[in-house]
């Protein structure tokens, strides 16, 4: 769903995984697939521009940023 240079708003969850721990937004710098028992899962690799970091996230805790 996403590719290398989009701007997205990203959510870091606590470790309950239902919690907001932080968000903000960053630049895609890579997709990584991989080949699960139940089918293909991706994730990203995101440049967090609030914490100068990279960081990587599943997509559902990535949300794209309209132009």
């Amino acid at each position: 769903m996403f590719k290398k240079g989009d701007m997205v708003k990203w959510y870091e969850l606590g470790a309950d995984g239902f919690v907001l721990h932080d968000s903000g937004h960053g630049i895609v710098l890579r997709e990584q697939v991989l080949a699960l028992s139940g089918g293909m899962y991706s994730r990203y690799e995101v440049f967090r521009t609030k914490r100068r970091d990279k960081m990587i996230f599943s997509e559902i805790h990535l949300e794209a940023i309209s132009d």
